[in-house]
């Protein structure tokens, strides 16, 4: 049994959003910068994972922190996008809208699910 769950999408916009507002107050610029000053290759495949790319093409001067920050956050809402649309072509997997439903009621949902089906 596979579960999804899922939330109004501007909210999981505001949630990525939110996400890379973290990762960056958790360091991740200076992650990206002690990369390069180890000698890794800005165009290696790692580096261009979301995030490295976006600060990375700060540090070389491609443009301003704050057009980072929005690619960064842009790329990051796109991420999710594709990956809700290729996982909800499985359907194997049912889906919880937890606009709907708090976490409790979900998690009881799921775990009745599993109770009754495995047992």
């Amino acid at each position: 049994v596979m579960f999804g769950l899922t939330r109004e999408r501007q909210e999981l916009y505001r949630r990525c959003d939110l996400r890379v507002d973290r990762m960056l107050e958790n360091g991740l610029l200076d992650e990206v910068k002690r990369l390069l000053d180890l000698g890794f290759d800005p165009r290696s495949t790692a580096l261009q994972a979301i995030g490295y790319k976006e600060l990375i093409g700060y540090l070389e001067g491609e443009y301003d922190l704050e057009e980072a920050v929005r690619l960064l956050k842009r790329n990051t809402r796109r991420y999710a996008k594709r990956q809700f649309t290729w996982f909800l072509r499985d359907p194997r997997i049912r889906w919880i809208n937890l606009d709907d439903v708090d976490w409790q009621e979900a998690a009881k949902l799921i775990s009745d699910t599993f109770e009754k089906e495995s047992g």
